[in-house]
C-alpha cells in the first residue's frame, strides 16, 4: 500500500468512526476537545505512522493540532520522539490546486499536510464529510484544498534545517 492510500484509509476510518466517537466524548465545554485531539493523534500514530514507518525509529510529524494528552507533546505514543518525516501534498495529475478560502492558485511546493475538515463555504471545520485537506507552506500560512485535488507522499525532515520536536 501506498502513502497516499494509507492517508485515505485514515480519511475514511474518520468518516465512519465520526459519528459514534462524537456521541462518546462530552462536549466541548466539558473537556470533549482536548479527549478528541488525542483521538485523532493516537489513530494518525497507530493507522497512519505505524502502517508507512514500519521500522520504529520513524515519526511523522503529528495531525492536526496534536494531542493535549502528554503536557509539552504533541504525540500519544512515545511522546519525547521527534519526528523524521511529514506528510506532503501534491497537485494530483498536474491539476491545479485552488485555495477555497481566497479561490486563488496553490504553489504545488513544499506544502505539509495538516488535517482533514469539511469546507463550510467560508472555513473548514472539523466534522464529517471530510472532503478537504488542510495545507501549510514554509511560513505556517494555511490552505483549504479538496481532497479530490491531491495525492499524499512522503518526505524525510532535513536534520538540520526541518526539525521538528514533538
Amino acid at each position: 500500500m501506498n502513502v497516499d492510500e494509507i492517508v485515505r484509509n485514515f480519511q475514511q476510518f474518520l468518516e465512519a468512526s465520526w459519528q459514534s466517537v462524537e456521541s462518546m466524548l462530552p462536549s466541548t465545554e466539558e473537556g470533549g476537545e482536548d479527549l478528541r485531539l488525542d483521538w485523532l493523534q493516537a489513530n494518525w500514530e497507530r493507522l497512519v505512522e505505524a502502517v508507512i514507518q514500519q521500522d520504529g525509529t520513524s515519526f511523522l510529524e503529528f495531525y492536526g493540532e496534536g494531542a493535549e494528552c502528554n503536557g509539552g507533546s504533541c504525540r500519544v505514543w512515545k511522546p519525547h520522539a521527534e519526528a523524521t518525516h511529514r506528510i506532503c501534498c501534491v497537485p494530483k495529475d498536474g491539476s491545479e490546486v485552488t485555495d477555497l478560502v481566497t479561490g486563488g492558485s496553490v504553489e504545488p511546493q513544499d506544502l505539509d499536510f495538516f488535517c482533514f475538515g469539511q469546507w463550510d463555504g467560508k472555513w473548514y471545520v472539523t466534522h464529517p464529510p471530510f472532503n478537504v485537506v488542510v495545507l501549510s507552506d514554509s511560513e505556517c500560512i494555511e490552505f483549504t484544498v479538496r481532497l479530490e485535488d491531491v495525492r499524499f507522499e512522503i518526505q524525510a525532515l532535513d536534520p538540520y534545517t526541518d526539525a521538528i520536536k514533538v
